[in-house]
């Protein structure tokens, strides 16, 4: 995919960062294929928006468990008096997306050995984003991961490289 700015028109009148940007880590994966020795594997990696998720199965379809529910019967209503919480949390639901591949060592047990960070405009958005990707980044170096930043973000003026070697 040829590199030209996605922030601004005629790109941005039609597609969205994650159209665009979506499909490069297995572009990325598709590439390294050939290129890359045994037993090195690469694999893409897409988070999209908060790790929070909503279990639907907890709901039951009460029409379903209770066959009478659909009578005619003048029956009185039955109902459920609501609970309170058993724990209350405040929860940081950041927009904290992720577009990454991951290199791994087959031989030494899926080993993570290099990743591929492409920085997203969330990650560059406010003081408190850029400092988890920045952490994330400077968690794989300790662990003696190689990491590759590819910052194609041109409408955020800030300089993710140089808050990673202050931090």
């Amino acid at each position: 995919m040829p590199l030209r700015d996605h922030f601004r028109s005629p790109v941005n009148d039609h597609y969205s960062w994650d159209e665009v940007h979506g499909g490069w880590p297995m572009e990325i994966v598709r590439q390294m294929f050939d290129l890359l020795p045994a037993p090195f594997q690469a694999s893409p990696k897409i988070h999209l928006g908060s790790p929070v998720e909503v279990d639907i199965g907890t709901y039951e379809d009460y029409t379903r468990s209770n066959p009478e529910s659909h009578s005619d019967s003048d029956g009185g209503v039955a109902t459920l008096p609501a609970l309170a919480p058993t724990l209350s949390v405040e929860a940081d639901l950041s927009e904290q997306d992720q577009y990454e591949v991951f290199i791994f060592d087959d031989e030494r047990d899926r080993q993570l050995v290099a990743a591929i960070e492409i920085v997203s405009p969330w990650n560059k958005d406010c003081p408190a984003n850029r400092e988890l990707f920045v952490s994330k980044i400077a968690t794989l170096l300790q662990k003696d991961v190689c990491v590759m930043i590819v910052d194609l973000v041109s409408v955020r003026q800030v300089n993710l490289y140089a808050e990673l070697l202050e931090l």
